[in-house]
């Protein structure tokens, strides 16, 4: 990851609006009517969370196969606690999900910092 992208994640990690108001433009980017968003949330937090958790529920399956088992590893190899160092993790093998819909730093954050992949895994301590 480069800086920019480090820069990315502690602006998201300092602020959670911007984190979800960026992800949401990042969907509402996308044109494949599968991820397209109904209008007048863009203002409304709490419905950009809401419209977050039905997108996770469409990946969580390929989530759970294709990111959990890399997720887990790492994060017991090397103990990596801190959280910017599991977000460039699970934006890495975000990079990796062909044509994941979403934008990878926000969808990453979103992941890790809430707490997503950490109920979704299951990784054992």
């Amino acid at each position: 990851m480069n800086q920019k992208g480090i820069e990315r994640i502690e602006k998201y990690l300092q602020d959670e609006e911007l984190l979800y108001r960026d992800w949401y433009e990042s969907v509402i980017q996308v044109q494949d009517d599968q991820y397209t968003t109904p209008a007048g949330i863009k203002d409304n937090l709490e419905k950009i969370k809401q419209h977050f958790e039905k997108s996770f529920i469409k990946i969580r399956d390929e989530l759970k196969e294709n990111v959990c088992p890399s997720y887990c590893q790492k994060i017991q190899e090397e103990s990596q606690k801190k959280l910017q160092i599991r977000i460039i993790l699970v934006a890495e093998y975000l990079t990796y999900l062909s044509g994941f819909p979403f934008d990878i730093i926000t969808t990453a954050t979103i992941l890790v910092h809430g707490e997503y992949l950490d109920r979704l895994c299951k990784c054992s301590k």
